[in-house]
Order: C-alpha cells, then sequence, then structure tokens
C-alpha cells in the first residue's frame, strides 16, 4: 500500500478452492464438487485489483477482477482500515 498514492498499491489473493470449510463436512464436499468450486478442475479462486480509493473515513474501496471456477467478474469491496497504521 502507497499511503501517500492509493493509485500505486494493489492488492493480490490466491485462496486454494481445496482449504474452504464451513464445519459441514457433507457440505464442504458438496461445494468442492463439480457443482461449485470443481477443486479438481480449477483449483484456486483469484483476486487482483484494478484500482483503490478513498471512500471515506478510514474506508477504501477496492475494485478488480475475481475469478471463481473461471469465471471473472469485476466486483467492489469496501474495507475499514486505519491509513496511519
Amino acid at each position: 500500500m502507497d499511503k501517500s498514492n492509493l493509485a500505486n498499491s494493489r492488492v493480490e489473493a490466491s485462496i486454494e478452492a481445496a482449504s474452504i470449510e464451513t464445519r459441514d463436512s457433507q457440505r464442504d464436499a458438496h461445494l468442492k464438487s463439480a457443482d461449485f468450486f470443481d477443486v479438481e478442475k480449477f483449483p484456486t479462486l483469484n483476486f487482483k485489483s484494478t484500482g483503490i480509493r478513498i471512500v471515506g473515513d478510514e474506508e477504501l474501496s477496492v475494485e478488480g477482477d475475481l475469478t471463481i471456477h473461471g469465471v471473472t467478474l469485476l466486483i467492489s469491496v469496501r474495507a475499514n482500515t486505519h491509513l496511519d497504521s
């Protein structure tokens, strides 16, 4: 994060789809199956930011591409933050 110029900041995340746990083994198996995440064919969920901006006191909006199950969509996520931390 570049606190002096948010345009230079970025966020990237990759999650192993097989690591998702809901504390219900039957639900976990179903989520990991071809019905949902299809972890055998699509082993990761990925996010890569395309922009970050301040939208309020200690609140950011992070826009970016989220890829799940081979489909990429542009999403926006708001996050509370302390820019001086």
